[in-house]
């Protein structure tokens, strides 16, 4: 019988699993198991599934193994049968899983804090944007997307998009949907030994959101001391496995044309789909797919080639009163994509079908907008309360590393400029000596482009590098997951979870302004004063990492020893 089994000196059990036979091909990547009662995402390596249970009680071990095992034999049955659609009623039951993981957060005081943090900006942010004059509101809202991306970290588009329809468009929510949301999605499927289709994935995502968002307001309502929303509410239904995908004869088809030939938009697109798939991004059919699908509805599967400019405009109308999406979005989105579509059925590669596109020049006129200043640096007392506030961290405590984190990075970042989800993901490693000048190896930015950055006298003077040699090796800022709890199925990286922390502690320890970011504002602080004492901009670039003006820029990369004779020309701030 199938049993833990120990290694070497380890004190845990372990669960040891061969693949089958008969899927070995099939398998790759890695299953989410329940270990101990958290979600694991375990690798299918050599044949096998090895993974910790966490504990050296042979009696938990066993009843660990046990869940675990049949989880496992679950993902084994799905594997075999296949993919599979799944049904609107299956992906809301499965999105249980995201509401009772946020209402969960009651339990932990400090996602409370962050929560309450979140909520209090977003509230304030609306009550700005009603009282915004209408031709400053796109740019009011811009600078506040940034601010609040660069805190929480791109996934979070999938949240804004659906508090702010038409906000971005339909690729960028879309990834943003995945990076949020699909790890959760993955591992909701697999507890259950079920595999879905590629089309069903997008509508099980945005269920994720939806039930994410549900469970914020229960959240909320806890916050008041109302749990009557902790149990799972009557709208998650129980989850039924999905049925074997309806044969290819029993489909619907689109009516066809006079002479047999018909093929609705949704047809000729997923020709170009075929023909096209090494000359287009896969990210922009994607985004193609679901307006074209939208369209072909809208004219009941016509024979695309009865498409008229009129008909389109009718569509458009649609979209911008009835579903109430932005005109902007539809231009810049949805016209753009029946556009590309209808060109390709005048190319050879498109069979000819068109000799014209019948909709061809056809726009859609916006209001203009007024551009207004947005402000990003920080104020002179801003400056010196956020640095007060670090100075006074004792590191220690339960999360030691990340009370190290709220102490340092805003240092590093006052001297540097770097975005504070870049610092916080610092090892002691990437500090070093070079050429007798001390430096700090960013190997996890924005535009996933290394950089080398001097770190500045006065952080060294107040002992940042006895910090450093204090942990010696690995993160400096991020505790381990035996002491955060933090799963290897998050959904969120490390790295913006603390980031995001570093923001509400100094909003709760220094004197800022409402709109004020006390993460990203260090970029606009730096560059600025930076450009004040005469730095030229090709270095204030290479700090902070902004991409060069120009091609020729790009031969103009400093050198490091020119970086460091840089920013011996940034004082000292005065705290």
């Amino acid at each position: 019988m199938a049993r833990p089994i120990k290694r070497g000196t380890s004190a845990n059990w372990l669960l040891k699993v061969r693949v089958p036979s008969d899927i070995i091909d099939k398998v790759q990547g890695h299953v989410v198991l329940p270990i101990g009662g958290r979600r694991t995402p375990v690798a299918i390596s050599a044949g096998y599934v090895e993974v910790s249970l966490r504990t050296s009680d042979p009696d938990e071990a066993a009843l660990r193994y046990a869940e675990a095992h049949d989880a496992l034999l679950q993902h084994w049955k799905a594997v075999k049968t296949g993919p599979k659609p799944v049904s609107k009623r299956q992906a809301v039951a499965l999105s249980a899983d995201a509401y009772r993981e946020r209402i969960s957060e009651i339990d932990d005081a400090s996602m409370v804090a962050e929560r309450e943090a979140m909520n209090a900006e977003f509230d304030e942010f609306i009550v700005r944007r009603a009282e915004t004059e209408s031709e400053e509101r796109d740019q009011l809202v811009l600078g506040w997307f940034e601010d609040v991306i660069a805190e929480q970290g791109v996934d979070f588009i999938a949240v804004i998009a659906a508090l702010l329809p038409g906000s971005f468009p339909a690729d960028q929510e879309d990834l943003a949907l995945e990076s949020r949301y699909g790890a959760r999605v993955d591992a909701a499927l697999a507890l259950r030994g079920a595999q879905c289709d590629d089309a069903s994935r997008p509508s099980l995502l945005k269920e994720f959101r939806r039930a994410e968002l549900a469970g914020s307001k229960a959240l909320g309502r806890m916050l008041e001391g109302d749990f009557s929303d902790e149990e799972k509410p009557a709208y998650f239904p129980p989850f039924e496995p999905p049925q074997p995908p309806v044969a290819a004869s029993a489909r619907v088809q689109a009516p066809a044309s006079e002479g047999g030939d018909g093929m609705s938009i949704a047809q000729l697109f997923k020709a170009m789909r075929e023909a096209m798939l090494e000359f287009v991004k896969p990210s922009t059919l994607r985004r193609y797919q679901s307006t074209i699908e939208k369209l072909s509805a809208f004219t009941d599967h016509a024979d695309f080639r009865t498409l008229t400019r009129e008909r389109v405009k009718e569509w458009i109308k649609h979209r911008t009163t009835e579903e109430g999406i932005s005109k902007k979005t539809v231009r810049n989105n949805d016209l753009v994509a029946v556009q590309s579509v209808l060109n390709f059925a005048t190319t050879d590669e498109g069979g000819e079908r068109l000799k014209k596109n019948p909709i061809q020049g056809l726009t859609i006129k916006l209001p203009r907008a007024s551009k207004t200043k947005h402000e990003r640096r920080l104020y002179h007392e801003e400056i010196v309360s956020i640095l007060k506030a670090a100075n006074a961290v004792e590191i220690g405590g339960r999360y030691p590393k990340s009370s190290a984190g709220n102490r340092w990075t805003p240092w590093l970042a006052a001297y540097s400029g770097a975005r504070i989800q870049e610092l916080v993901s610092l090892e002691a490693e990437h500090i070093r000596n070079e050429g007798g000048a001390w430096v700090m190896d960013l190997t996890k930015t924005k535009m996933d482009e290394d950089r080398t950055v001097p770190l500045h006298e006065h952080v060294i003077a107040i002992g940042f590098l006895d910090y450093v040699r204090s942990v010696g090796k690995g993160p400096l800022f991020i505790d381990p997951p035996e002491v955060s709890g933090r799963t290897e199925a998050a959904s969120r990286d490390a790295s913006e979870v603390r980031a995001s922390g570093v923001a509400v502690f100094m909003r709760s320890k220094a004197k800022l302004r409402k709109n004020v970011d006390p993460n990203h504002g260090w970029r606009g602080t730096w560059k600025s004063i930076a450009a004040s004492l005469g730095i030229e901009e090709r270095y204030r670039d290479a700090i902070t990492g902004h991409t060069p003006g120009s091609v020729g820029r790009k031969y103009e990369a400093p050198t490091t020893a020119e970086l460091v004779e840089v920013m011996q020309k940034f004082r000292r701030y005065a705290v």
